[in-house]
């Protein structure tokens, strides 16, 4: 049943009661800082921003200057300092785009202590003209206030310099919108108009001003950096916290505890909310209370039995709980508390939680539609868990941070071609690149075959096996090809493909030739029929089935084995239609090899062991490796030629 509008607004896990539309950045643009010398413009949206890249990029950094956390650190860089004779530029920007409500600027209007000015346009400019502005009459400053604020959202630049004791946020142009040209300042000329709210929440022009008041743009520049909180990937100190009248976490969130006590003892039914959300994440975590520590301090607990028991002697200090309890409940008292949506900040969530932890997390923070979360994180979990509105590759070229957007909607598309092929973005998230192969079993044993038969790792390509294979026949396999296709180009989170390794099964060198051609001529088939068909060595096979409990007794013989796969080579149920009289010396590469493996292990246990093709397969490759490395030479060889020659 459909919850009522009251029942919804009293659910303990739904989002706050009164969701706000509410201002957001939505374009950022650093110069000079750390790593970053000039990159391109940052776009962003309401919802979820995903910052992505690899370790040292910059995502830390980039985070700081959107956080207004700015201090005098100059981008240095042969591009900065082209010889060691150079002189730095030592100053630091930012310039961010903000979107604000016209609710908000009646909120500001509203609370603030001093007169509100609004600049005055230039007479007989176009954008004068436009409005309908033609003097200081109070006619023309009604059209003038009434132009402006009708509109739904305002759109302006602020520029964060970076000064010696910090940042200075100061607005770009006057107006702060960027709807028209303001009046400049003249001996004895009003150049503002007073901005007066009346009861019915209209904006009414008040008298003319040389000043006397706060200008409309520096008040905005206040309310942004009111509307921002930025969570650093450290461990919070916040235990214990000294009695202080206030209900804003601190920066550091050193006074978690007492924002926490306020509002367990004044506001129950969203302390309840709170803690709901809590163990949604933390489900270990029962509960979160606060207790007085003497006369000045207050302490946070958490209980991890079930507080019906009212077993308070076995809560535990938050201080001694893990790294990311805390991180968690700074998170929650940021989003249930705030009177309207922030911008949240958040650096490597996945640092401070384990993956379930972090899509819980980041699925409760969808509940909160009207928040801006701007994430940076090289955890496909986050990506996966917050279906992001925008994502951002930020990657170190020569010393230099650069930005490059990834459309978050192709990335969903991507996202779901993997899943039709039995892949996940983790499997290939960071990759340098990705070599494709049959399946798990392959996935598995390549990588070994690899590093100890031609002493050659990975490195930075991700070896990533699937499940379709039969769709890489007939009618199917050029459907196929075009996800792998999509997967492997284009701006995406996805790496490209330098390779696919398939089984040769029953295909003819027509088909194969297809079949390269539809792949870019990246396809590569194994000279044999499929993977098992490498392991049919009858000594590698009685090791395996005699290290299985309760195989059988007596043990098995090599002899024994090499008996049976001898009259089943000889057979021509086990071979293609097409080749139902092999060759006798190349019965290996056609035979099937699956089946041949099957037949040998359900005959000698007496149907007591079945064959597992993962389990078993990857035993058998594990005893050529170390026994019989040359049974496997032509798969060391292709994926030799595949990866090309080391660094």
């Amino acid at each position: 049943m459909r919850k009522s509008r009251r029942e919804r607004n009293n659910d303990p896990n739904g989002p706050p009661v009164e969701q706000r539309t509410a201002m957001y950045i939505s374009r950022f643009q650093v110069f000079n800082y750390k790593s970053f010398h000039k990159p391109r413009e940052l776009e962003l949206k309401t919802g979820f921003n995903v910052i992505v890249g690899q370790n040292d990029a910059g995502k830390t950094a980039l985070l700081q200057a959107i956080g207004l956390n700015f201090s005098l650190n100059p981008h240095r860089s042969l591009r900065t300092l082209p010889d060691r004779g150079s002189t730095l530029d030592v100053n630091s920007w930012a310039d961010l785009t903000v979107c604000v409500t016209a609710a908000e600027l009646r909120e500001l209007v509203r609370g603030s202590r001093a007169p509100v000015l609004m600049p005055l346009p230039q007479l007989n400019s176009e954008s004068s003209r436009r409005i309908g502005y033609s003097g200081d009459d109070p006619a023309s400053l009604q059209k003038l206030v009434e132009w402006v604020t009708k509109r739904e959202t305002f759109e302006f630049v602020l520029r964060n310099q970076v000064i010696q004791s910090g940042s200075n946020l100061v607005p770009r142009s006057s107006p702060p919108f960027g709807l028209y040209d303001a009046r400049k300042p003249a001996a004895q000329s009003p150049n503002f108009v007073q901005l007066t709210l009346e009861g019915n929440g209209q904006f009414r022009a008040g008298p003319l001003s040389q000043g006397g008041g706060v200008e409309i743009a520096p008040l905005l520049a206040a309310l942004v950096r009111q509307r921002i909180y930025s969570f650093s990937a450290e461990r919070l100190n916040v235990g214990r916290s000294n009695i202080k009248a206030e209900a804003v976490l601190s920066p550091n969130a050193e006074n978690l505890p007492q924002v926490l006590h306020a509002i367990q003892g004044n506001n129950p039914p969203k302390f309840r909310r709170f803690n709901s959300l809590a163990h949604k994440i933390l489900p270990h975590v029962s509960e979160i209370t606060t207790s007085l520590v003497g006369a000045v301090e207050v302490e946070v607990s958490v209980w991890k039995t079930d507080p019906v028991k009212e077993r308070d002697d076995l809560a535990v200090p938050l201080s001694q709980c893990g790294t990311g309890v805390g991180q968690v409940l700074a998170m929650l008292y940021v989003v249930v508390n705030s009177d309207f949506p922030q911008v949240v900040i958040i650096d490597e969530p996945q640092s401070f939680l384990h993956p379930g932890a972090v899509r819980k997390l980041m699925e409760v923070l969808r509940g909160f539609r009207q928040y801006q979360f701007i994430i940076a994180t090289h955890s496909p979990a986050v990506i996966t868990a917050t279906s992001p509105e925008t994502i951002t590759m930020v990657r170190l070229q020569d010393g230099e941070s650069v930005l490059e957007p990834i459309d978050a909607g192709d990335t969903r598309s991507l996202g779901l071609s993997l899943a039709e092929v039995g892949a996940k973005l983790s499997d290939v998230f960071g990759a340098d690149n990705v070599l494709w192969v049959e399946g798990e079993t392959e996935e598995i044993c390549f990588p070994k075959i690899l590093e100890k038969l031609a002493g050659r790792s990975l490195m930075g390509t991700a070896l990533v096996g699937v499940v379709h294979t039969g769709d890489f026949e007939g009618r199917h396999a050029e459907r196929v090809l075009e996800i792998y296709g999509r997967l492997s180009k284009g701006q995406t989170l996805l790496p490209p493909a330098i390779g696919f390794v398939f089984d040769l099964e029953c295909r003819s060198p027509q088909e194969q030739r297809e079949l390269k051609r539809r792949g870019d001529e990246l396809v590569h088939f194994l000279r044999r029929r499929m993977f098992e068909n490498y392991l049919l060595n009858a000594n590698a096979i009685a090791a395996t089935v005699n290290s299985i409990e309760n195989f059988r007794s007596p043990a098995v013989s090599a002899e024994e084995i090499d008996n049976l796969i001898r009259d089943k080579r000889a057979n021509p149920q086990y071979y293609c239609p097409a080749n139902t009289n092999p060759n006798a010396d190349r019965w290996m590469y056609g035979i099937n090899g699956v089946k041949v493996l099957r037949e040998i292990f359900s005959e000698l246990s007496e149907t007591r062991v079945a064959f597992d093709k993962l389990k078993h397969s990857v035993a058998l490759a594990e005893w050529l490796i170390d026994n019989a490395p040359n049974d496997l030479a032509e798969i060391k060889e292709l994926l030799l030629d595949i990866l090309g020659p080391k660094d």
